[in-house]
Order: structure tokens, then C-alpha cells, then sequence
């Protein structure tokens, strides 16, 4: 199992296809591993998709298995009794357990990589560098009340730190009551940042997903490259437009 593993990189980086227990006892799982990898939107990567079955198999789930969700590794070893046994996350733990397991390739494909902005995180690329004091006035335009740069869980605010990084955006009313906010990494004098979501209010992360598109001149989201009217049209309508 370790040998037939290590030669997919373990899966990771894959997705889980398919888990499920048969009547019978049969155990099925269905992995996905990235032969070629293409991230960028409209690249095709070449995908092998593998069948894992045990039968009887004992299968235990932390949680329903989400078809499609990314594998960082799928682990096995051997249990206090002789058994064998794979695991892995998706996003709960997925855990079987067998004398023996059945490893099979099922398919191969050429698979269109699709564009997947993430909501959580963005990155900024910025011609000039731009103070700390207009992301904290853009946003606040945006949002409609005052917005300021905190250090984690401080009950003060500064509207025009030096340099913001590792400092989140909050809205100074929510001070007292809140830890964090849209955190800043990155800051690299100004020209390059990336905000996350951590914590924040929906409303005051949107503008701050907004304001973005007033300073800079390229936005990484995800595996997506987009102009500010680009960013602009996508969280507005939800289309995604890329960047040339």
C-alpha cells in the first residue's frame, strides 16, 4: 500500500471522488491524482482517476464525505491487530480498515482547469505603493463608517500605521467587541499585499474586496488574474472576466 501510495505522491493535491460502503461490505473509494498539473483558467491537466476497494472493510467517516474536495495526503499503515488501513480528509477523517485492499486505475482524462477565485484571501498588486491611510479612507467610504488598522485583539485603532502588516482593517465601532478583521499580509512597502478574511463582517469585507479595485493594478484570487475592472465587474455580478 506505502509503495502504490508514494507513487502517486500520495495523492496529494487530488480529490476524492467517490466513498461509499456497499451492503455487501465492500469499501470503495475513488481518488483523483494530478499526473500534470495546469492551474491557469483554460489549461488542461492530465488527471488519473484510482480505485481503492476492501471487502469486509470497516469505514469510518468524522464526517459526510464531500465529493471533489482536495487531498493533502492520504496517509496507511497497519493496525494493533494486522490489519491495514488508509486515511484521509475530507473534509472529515475518512478512515478503512481491511486484510486487503484492491488498488485498480479506472480512467485517465484531459480535464479544462476552471477558474476558482477564492473568497477568503485576495492578493493586490499595486503600481506605486499606496499608505496605509487610504485603505483604511477607501474603505471606510465603501463600508459607510469609520475604518482603522488594529493589531490583534487591542481595543484601539490607528487609521495610518507605518506599516500595516500582520494589523487587520475593523470597524471602529466593533473594537471593543471583536479580536480581528480583515487581516493584512505582505504589506512589501506598499506595492504588494494580500488581505484575508479572518473573523470579519461580511459588509466590511466586501469593501474591503472593493477597494482594491480603486489602487491596484492587477488582483490574484484563487487561481485567477484579474484587472480592477475585472475584479469590479466579478464581485458585482459574479462574472469572471480574466486579465489578459
Amino acid at each position: 500500500m506505502d509503495r502504490w501510495l508514494e507513487r502517486h505522491d500520495w495523492f496529494e493535491g487530488g480529490h476524492l471522488a467517490l466513498a461509499e460502503r456497499a451492503p455487501d461490505g465492500t469499501v470503495t473509494l475513488e481518488l483523483e491524482y494530478y499526473r500534470t498539473f495546469r492551474p491557469e483558467p483554460g489549461e488542461y491537466s492530465a488527471v488519473e482517476t484510482h480505485r481503492l476497494t476492501a471487502r469486509p472493510a470497516e469505514l469510518a467517516m468524522a464526517a459526510p464525505a464531500v465529493s471533489g474536495h482536495g487531498l493533502e495526503e492520504v496517509e496507511s499503515g497497519t493496525t494493533g491487530d494486522g490489519r491495514l488501513f488508509v486515511e484521509l480528509y475530507a473534509p472529515g477523517t475518512i478512515r478503512v480498515e481491511a486484510a486487503e485492499f484492491t488498488a485498480e486505475r479506472i480512467a485517465v482524462e484531459r480535464r479544462r482547469t476552471a477558474a476558482e477565485p477564492f473568497f477568503a484571501e485576495f492578493r493586490v498588486e499595486l503600481a506605486v505603493p499606496v499608505p496605509a491611510a487610504s485603505w483604511s479612507a477607501r474603505v471606510s467610504e465603501l463600508f459607510g463608517e469609520t475604518v482603522v488598522w488594529r493589531v490583534l485583539g487591542s481595543p484601539t485603532g490607528d487609521p495610518a500605521p507605518a506599516d500595516p502588516d500582520g494589523r487587520f482593517l475593523q470597524e471602529l465601532s466593533c473594537l471593543d467587541s471583536t479580536d480581528h478583521g480583515a487581516l493584512c499580509l505582505a504589506w512589501s512597502g506598499g506595492t504588494a499585499l494580500v488581505f484575508r478574511h479572518y473573523q470579519v463582517d461580511d459588509a466590511l469585507w466586501s469593501a474591503v474586496r472593493r477597494a482594491a479595485a480603486t489602487f491596484a493594478t492587477r488582483i490574484r484570487c484563487g487561481n485567477c488574474v484579474f484587472t480592477p475592472d475585472g475584479w469590479a465587474e466579478y464581485l458585482a455580478t459574479g462574472v469572471i472576466r480574466l486579465a489578459a
